[in-house]
C-alpha cells in the first residue's frame, strides 16, 4: 500500500524531554507515521520554554507563546497540547479544529475524564451535561459526536461505580490463560501458541497457587469479590480436564456467589458442548465468542481456524446450555475488509441477538504481525465509513454503549465501545474501565491495579509476559501480591 508521510521532520530539544511524550501523542494525530528525528540538522527543532507566567512553543522559526498565570503543572501540559495540536491543524489546512474525531483526547480512558468533571460538577443536571459537554469540546477540541458518545457512556456507567467505602470492602480478578491454537495476526496480548502439555500444567499449577493465595488474603481481610473475568489468550483452549480443575479452584478461592462471572469462550474451534456445560456448571454467567467479523474471506486472512458457520454452531450451543449473557467482538479495519462487510457483520449480530456487542478498531501494534507502514490514508477513511455504518444500524437496534476506551496506533484514530442490551452491562468491564476498584491480575501477563480510594489513585504492579519467567518467579509474585492485601 502506499503511505502517506509527514512533509516535515522535526527533532525534540533535550531540554523539553519531559513534554516528549505529549507532543508526539498530538503530532501522531496528523501523522500517524510520525516518528522523531535524530538530530536537529535532520529536521525543524521542538522546543517548549517554561516561564513563571507563560510557556513558549518554538517549532523551527515559529514560536507561539501562551498564558500559564495561575495553571497547576498538568493545566500547563494541556495547554501545550492545544498549542501544538492547533498549530499542526493550521499546518495541515484542517477546516475545523474539530476535523480529528477525538482532539487532544490522546488518552486510553477519555471516560475518566468526564467523569472526574461529573464528580465535581455544582450544577443543577440539565446544565451539569450542557456544561461538561461544551467544556470537553472547547479545552480537548472533541468533534460533537465523540462529545455526546462519552457523556451517554458515562452517565450509563455512574450507577455502576462504587463509593470510596465501597471500593474498599471490595475487589474484582482477572485470570490470564495465554494459550490460543493459532496466533491472529491483529494480536498484541502476550500469548502462546499451545506449549507442551507439561508446560500448560506447570502454568495452571502455578496460577492455581496464585488463586488460592490471593483468595485466602482477601478473606482474612474480609474484603469480598465482586467480579472474576478469565480471559486470554483463549480460555477454552484448555482441555476440558483443565478447565473443570480451574472453575472449581476459582470458585473454591473467591466464592461461588459473585455479582458476575465471565469467561472468554473465544474462538470457536476451542468450544465443546462439555467445556460450555463445565462453565454453566460453575456458574460462569457471561460468556465472550467472537467473531471479529462474520466473513469467511477475512476470517482465513488473519489466521483464525474457523469457519463462519462454527460460529453459528458454537452460539447456538451456548444457548442451548442456557446462557444468556453472550458478548460478540468485532472488529473494524481488518486488512482486506470493505464497508459490506463489516455492515453484512452487524446485520449477522442482528439475527443472533447476544446481550452485548463489543465493536473494536484495529489497533496496530508492535506484537502484532501487522505492520503499520502497510496502512494508509485509505484505511482510516474505510474505518471511518465503518463507524458510520455503525451509527446507522444502532438507530435500529436496542444496544446502548456503556463502556469505552482508546488504544495507540488505532486506524482512523477511533475507540473501542462495548455495546449491551439494557440490563446487560458487565460490571467488570466498567470497574476496569473507570479504575474505581481495585482489580488483581493473576497469571502470565497481567496487571494489578490497586485503588486508593481517598483520592483515586493507582498503584500498577505487572506480572512477568514471559512464560518462563513466571513460572520461576511464582512465590515472588504470590508473596508480593499478599503483602499488598495485608496494607489493604
Amino acid at each position: 500500500m502506499n503511505t502517506t508521510h509527514s512533509a516535515k521532520a522535526y527533532y525534540l530539544h533535550p531540554d523539553s524531554a519531559p513534554y516528549r511524550q505529549g507532543i508526539f501523542d498530538v503530532i501522531r494525530i496528523f501523522d500517524p507515521h510520525f516518528a522523531w528525528s535524530e538530530s536537529s540538522e535532520e529536521g525543524d527543532t521542538i522546543s517548549v520554554i517554561c516561564g513563571d507566567t507563560a510557556w513558549a512553543l518554538q517549532i523551527g522559526t515559529d514560536t507561539i507563546s501562551f498564558d500559564t498565570h495561575n495553571l497547576d503543572e498538568n493545566q500547563c501540559r494541556k495547554k501545550l497540547k492545544q498549542t501544538v495540536y492547533q498549530y499542526f491543524a493550521v499546518q495541515n489546512e484542517a477546516d475545523s479544529i474539530h476535523q480529528h474525531p477525538w482532539g487532544i483526547m490522546t488518552g486510553i480512558r477519555p471516560t475518566k475524564i468526564v467523569h472526574r468533571y461529573r464528580d465535581t460538577a455544582m450544577h443543577e443536571h440539565e446544565m451539569q451535561e450542557q456544561e461538561i459537554k461544551k467544556t470537553i469540546m472547547d479545552e480537548y477540541f472533541l468533534r460533537e459526536d465523540k462529545a455526546d458518545l462519552l457523556m451517554e457512556v458515562t452517565a450509563r456507567q455512574r450507577p455502576f461505580l462504587l463509593t470510596p467505602e465501597e471500593a474498599k470492602q471490595s475487589v474484582s480478578i482477572y485470570l490470564s490463560i495465554p494459550f490460543c491454537p493459532t496466533r491472529c495476526h491483529y494480536c498484541s496480548f502476550p500469548s502462546f501458541c499451545l506449549p507442551k502439555p507439561h508446560l500448560q500444567e506447570e502454568y495452571l499449577s502455578h496460577l492455581i497457587a496464585e488463586c488460592n493465595a490471593v483468595g485466602e488474603a482477601l478473606s482474612q481481610k474480609g474484603i469480598a469479590v465482586q467480579t472474576v473475568y478469565i480471559g486470554g489468550g483463549t480460555p477454552t483452549s484448555l482441555h476440558a480436564m483443565q478447565l473443570d480443575r480451574l472453575l472449581g479452584n476459582v470458585q473454591n478461592a473467591f466464592g461461588s456467589h459473585l455479582a458476575e462471572f465471565t469467561v472468554e469462550a473465544g474462538r470457536p474451534d476451542t468450544i465443546t458442548l462439555e467445556k460450555l456445560q463445565l462453565l454453566h456448571d460453575y456458574n460462569v454467567g457471561r460468556i465472550s465468542i467472537n467473531p471479529q467479523t462474520f466473513s469467511q474471506a477475512t476470517l482465513d486472512a488473519i489466521g483464525r481456524r474457523h469457519t463462519v458457520q462454527d460460529l453459528y454452531d458454537v452460539y447456538h450451543m451456548a444457548r442451548g446450555v442456557g446462557f444468556d449473557s453472550i458478548n460478540m467482538d468485532l472488529i473494524a479495519g481488518l486488512t482486506g475488509e470493505t464497508v459490506e462487510d463489516f455492515r453484512n457483520s452487524l446485520n449477522q449480530i442482528s439475527v443472533l441477538k447476544p446481550e452485548n456487542v463489543t465493536v473494536h478498531t484495529l489497533a496496530i501494534k508492535r506484537t502484532a504481525k501487522l505492520d503499520r507502514a502497510d496502512f494508509d490514508d485509505a484505511q482510516g477513511h474505510m474505518v471511518s465509513a465503518m463507524n458510520d455504518a455503525l451509527q446507522q444500524w444502532l438507530c435500529t437496534e436496542e444496544y446502548v454503549p456503556y463502556y469505552l476506551y482508546r488504544q495507540k496506533q488505532m486506524i482512523g484514530d477511533m475507540e473501542n465501545t462495548g455495546y449491551s442490551l439494557p440490563g446487560k452491562e458487565s460490571l467488570y468491564n466498567i470497574q476496569m474501565m473507570e479504575e474505581r476498584q481495585t482489580i488483581f491480575g493473576l497469571g502470565v501477563g497481567s496487571t494489578t491495579k490497586y485503588v486508593n480510594a481517598n483520592d483515586w489513585t493507582l498503584t500498577q504492579t505487572n506480572n512477568p509476559k514471559d512464560l518462563f519467567f513466571y513460572n520461576q518467579r511464582i512465590d515472588e509474585i504470590i508473596q508480593k501480591k499478599i503483602m499488598m492485601i495485608e496494607n489493604m
